[in-house]
């Protein structure tokens, strides 16, 4: 059996927008909590897979494995410097990239995106203050 933790994302710290996405969408269902550390994880057993989060002693099990595994390659592709990341983007506009590395290139993409959303949010909700 193998097991894999992430960290919780934010909508699932926050207990109120947590129940609010939990009572919007059907495809979580609440479960008793395994291990009892916050977290988001999965775990694969010969042919079954179960992917669920745990959060201040509740849990829920979510039914779709692309969720961890997107998340997963969005860390991954977090990792990677800026050097790196530059030195992809040559080697891709040349066309001699291969799927992994424009794979790579898009979930780093993907990262930066979110991040700047969030900061920009943040930025936004000190103004209003």
């Amino acid at each position: 059996m193998r097991i894999k933790r992430l960290s919780l994302e934010s909508w699932m710290k926050n207990k109120e927008t947590r129940n609010n996405i939990l009572y919007e969408h059907k495809e979580y269902f609440r479960i008793q909590p395994y291990f009892n550390k916050d977290g988001v994880y999965f775990v694969q057993d010969n042919d079954r897979k179960c992917i669920w989060f745990e959060v201040d002693g509740e849990a829920w099990v979510i039914n779709d494995e692309r969720y961890f595994k997107n998340k997963l390659n969005i860390l991954n592709a977090s990792e990677y410097n800026k050097r790196q990341i530059n030195a992809l983007t040559i080697v891709r506009e040349q066309n001699l990239a291969t799927k992994e590395q424009m794979r790579l290139l898009y979930y780093r993409f993907v990262y930066n995106t979110s991040r700047n959303v969030g900061r920009s949010t943040r930025l936004f909700l000190m103004k209003i203050k």
